[in-house]
C-alpha cells in the first residue's frame, strides 16, 4: 500500500511542477500527502507521518488564504489539523495535540454556522469534539471531557432522529454512549456508566439483528 501511495504522490507533485500551484493541484497533493501520512502512522513511523501531515497542513492553510473560507477549504484544513493532533497525541505531545484539535474544532463550528446543520457538518463537528474529549480525558480534565462527550452524544441522537436508523448513525451513537459510560465511570458514577453502556449494547444488538 505504501508503494502505491508513494507512486500516487509523485503524480500530483509532478503536476504542481508542470502546471503550477492551482487550487486543484495543491488539493490533490495535500490529499496524497495525508494518505502517505496515514500509512506511515499505521506503520508506527511517527516522524515520517508527521512530516507528511505538516506538508499537507501547510498546503491547506495556503489554500484557505488564497481561495478564501469556502466549505471545502475549511473542511480540508480541519481534517489536516485533526491528523496533526492525532500524530502529536501518538507521540505523547499532549499540548500540541490539544492545540491542533482546538483549531480544528473552531473550524468545524464555523462550518456549521456558515453552511447549516447538515449530516456532514454535524459529523465533522462530532469527530472534532470526540478528539477534544479524548485528549481532555487523557489529561485528566474530566469536566471538559464530559462536556465535549455530552455535545457529541446530543449530535448523534439528533442525527438518528433526522436521518433515520442507519448502520452509520446507530454505530456512531453506540460509540458515543460508550465514551459517556467511560467518563461516568472515571468519576465513580457507576449507575450512569452502566445506563450508557446498556443503551450502547442495545444499539449493537439492533445493528446485528436489523443490518447483519
Amino acid at each position: 500500500a505504501k508503494a502505491a501511495y508513494e507512486e500516487a504522490l509523485a503524480i500530483p507533485r509532478h503536476l504542481v511542477q508542470t502546471t503550477g500551484e492551482t487550487p486543484q493541484t495543491l488539493r490533490d497533493l495535500s490529499y496524497s500527502l495525508e494518505r502517505i501520512g496515514d500509512i506511515q502512522a499505521w506503520a508506527d513511523d511517527t516522524a515520517a507521518a508527521k512530516a507528511a501531515y505538516e506538508e499537507a497542513l501547510a498546503i491547506t492553510r495556503r489554500l484557505l488564504q488564497t481561495t478564501g473560507e469556502t466549505p471545502q477549504t475549511l473542511r480540508d484544513l480541519s481534517y489536516s489539523l485533526n491528523r496533526m493532533g492525532d500524530i502529536h497525541n501518538s507521540a505523547g505531545h499532549t499540548v500540541a495535540a490539544k492545540a491542533a484539535y482546538e483549531e480544528a474544532l473552531a473550524l468545524c463550528r464555523r462550518l456549521v454556522e456558515t453552511t447549516g446543520e447538515t449530516p456532514q457538518t454535524l459529523r465533522d463537528l462530532a469527530l472534532s469534539l470526540e478528539n477534544m474529549g479524548d485528549i481532555c480525558h487523557y489529561a485528566n480534565d474530566t469536566a471538559a471531557a464530559k462536556t465535549a462527550y455530552e455535545e457529541v452524544l446530543a449530535i448523534h441522537r439528533h442525527l438518528v432522529r433526522t436521518t433515520g436508523e442507519t448502520p452509520q448513525t446507530l454505530r456512531d451513537l453506540a460509540a458515543s454512549l460508550n465514551r459517556m459510560g467511560d467518563i461516568h465511570g472515571s468519576v465513580g458514577d457507576s449507575a450512569a456508566a452502566e445506563a450508557a453502556y446498556e443503551e450502547a449494547r442495545a444499539l449493537r444488538r439492533r445493528l446485528e439483528t436489523q443490518f447483519s
